[in-house]
Parts: C-alpha cells; sequence; structure tokens
C-alpha cells in the first residue's frame, strides 16, 4: 500500500467507515497475514519507542521507558494487548448483536496500529524540529486512534450509533482495566494499594 492508498483509506475511515471497512477486506489477507500486520506494527512501534528512548534519555525512568530497553518484551506486550484487544471488540460486540468476526477485528486493529506508528514516526521527527508541534501531535494521535477505533467497530458490527458504541468502548476499557489490576496485584506484580488504619 502506498502512501497515497494509506492517506485515503484513512480520510476514508473516518468519513466513511463502512466503505473503509470494505476497501480492509478487499486486500485479500490471510488471516495469517493479518497476524503478521499486528506483529509488523508492534514491531514498528517498538522499535520508535525505542529510538525515542535513545534519542531524549529521561533522568526518571517510567514503565514505558524501561520497556523500551527491552525491546522484545515490549513488543510482545504490545501484540498481546493488540491481539487481546482484537478479542474484546468482537466479544463485546457480539454481546450487543453485532455481527463483526474476529478475523475482521484483527484486520481492523492491525489498520489502526499502521496509522498510529506512522503518528509515532512524525512524532519522532517533529520532536526534532519543532518540540511544541511534536506535543500536539501526541493529542491529535489519542483522538485519531479513539475516532478511527469507534467508526471502523460501529461498522464492524453493524451498529448505528457511534456514541453508545464509544460508551461500551469506555465501561469495557475501565471493567478489564480493574480486572487486570486486580488480577497483577493477586500475583504480585503490580502495587496493591495501602489502607490506612
Amino acid at each position: 500500500m502506498s502512501f497515497a492508498q494509506g492517506w485515503q483509506l484513512l480520510q476514508l475511515s473516518l468519513k466513511a467507515p463502512d466503505a473503509a471497512l470494505a476497501a480492509l477486506r478487499g486486500l485479500g489477507l490471510t488471516m495469517g497475514e493479518r497476524w503478521m500486520a499486528l506483529a509488523l506494527m508492534a514491531a514498528l512501534s517498538t522499535l520508535l519507542a525505542w529510538a525515542a528512548e535513545a534519542m531524549f534519555p529521561i533522568e526518571v525512568a517510567g514503565p514505558m521507558s524501561i520497556l523500551s530497553q527491552a525491546p522484545l518484551m515490549l513488543a510482545a506486550m504490545q501484540f498481546a494487548a493488540a491481539a487481546f484487544g482484537a478479542a474484546l471488540v468482537t466479544m463485546v460486540g457480539r454481546a450487543f448483536g453485532g455481527t463483526g468476526s474476529f478475523a475482521d477485528a484483527v484486520l481492523v486493529i492491525a489498520w489502526i496500529e499502521a496509522v498510529i506508528v506512522a503518528l509515532q514516526a512524525a512524532q519522532l521527527v517533529l520532536t526534532l524540529l519543532f518540540p511544541f508541534v511534536a506535543a500536539v501531535l501526541t493529542l491529535v494521535a489519542f483522538a485519531v486512534y479513539v475516532m478511527l477505533l469507534v467508526r471502523l467497530v460501529t461498522a464492524l458490527h453493524g451498529f448505528q450509533n457511534p456514541f453508545f458504541v464509544g460508551l461500551a468502548m469506555l465501561g469495557t476499557l475501565l471493567l478489564a482495566g480493574t480486572v487486570l489490576g486486580a488480577l497483577l496485584g493477586g500475583l504480585g506484580l503490580a502495587p496493591v494499594p495501602e489502607v490506612a488504619p
């Protein structure tokens, strides 16, 4: 896919997600190729995170800073998170009467990740030239991610109201975060809040 085709598909994803989803399906990617696309995006995102850490080291290391120094772990975690996201999109959507398949959910997540990776690359370049613009691009990237996810998931499952899809996603995210946090805390992998006496 060329840059021009990618740009057109991005515009289509925001304006006419049904047509964008049809175009993605029209690529004729097998399930294996869809998994490969997801893995490639995880690898590219990790490479960009590593480059950003190398170019702009920070004194106080946060979780992402630490993980960027263990690229294989970071790539595996990003791939697992994307796959888990595709599974959630499929299961929750079907629970509300949606018709989307897991294979198409993987395709949609891979495409959204590709857009975010492109924005990450642009942000890295802009940080060198125009730091303030790069900071603004972070907010733009987040907004684009949310819009693409809501609109394409709406199209994937044949829903009519993106607002309710967004609310369902927010609720699912909060619930999944709570369960995951409790699970990690129980396994000793995350700090458990102390209760004041």
